[in-house]
């Protein structure tokens, strides 16, 4: 006579256990990945991202023989900007200046409290002074201008007018 051996599954206590582990599991991924979804979703940097826009309209530098770079922006986003610095670099180097950089002044003035609107110009202009010089040398390639608005916005360039020193 053959004997026939009977299989037992797993208890139906362990298999509730383990139910109840892969659920907890599960639950715990999708958690995670909406709270990140969320968050990524609502960052203040990606907001003021798509409600900020601003271009240069022109940038020039040494136009008086005083190696100075003046910049013409126009905001065409929503939100207003303020606090302009510079990013120049040339085919050796790259200096950066924030906003609160001496050798910075915007016309007319923009602030946290009197921001630069939607269609509105300003004049910014960096002066090279004669430290910066020596290091950077009388030649711009890129301009990008940072603002303190939205940190995650710049506006660049690469057609900047030259004048020649005098």
């Amino acid at each position: 006579m053959v004997a026939i051996r009977a299989y037992k599954g797993i208890s139906p206590v362990v298999a509730t256990v383990l139910l109840v582990a892969v659920a907890i599991t599960i639950g715990i991924m999708v958690t995670t990945w909406v709270t990140q979804l969320v968050t990524k979703q609502t960052d203040p940097s990606s907001l003021c991202a798509l409600n900020t826009n601003y271009i240069i309209n022109y940038a020039r530098f040494n136009f008086a023989g005083d190696n100075q770079l003046v910049v013409k922006l126009t905001n065409k986003g929503i939100d207003g900007i303020y606090g302009l610095g510079f990013i120049v670099e040339n085919d050796t180097r790259i200096l950066q200046f924030n906003s609160s950089h001496v050798n910075i002044t915007v016309s007319p003035s923009v602030s946290s409290t009197n921001k630069l609107g939607q269609e509105q110009s300003v004049l910014a202009s960096l002066n090279l002074n004669a430290s910066d010089l020596p290091t950077f040398g009388r030649t711009l390639t890129k301009i990008r201008v940072t603002n303190d608005a939205c940190k995650a916005i710049s506006a660049e360039t690469s057609s900047i007018t030259k004048y020649p020193t005098a």
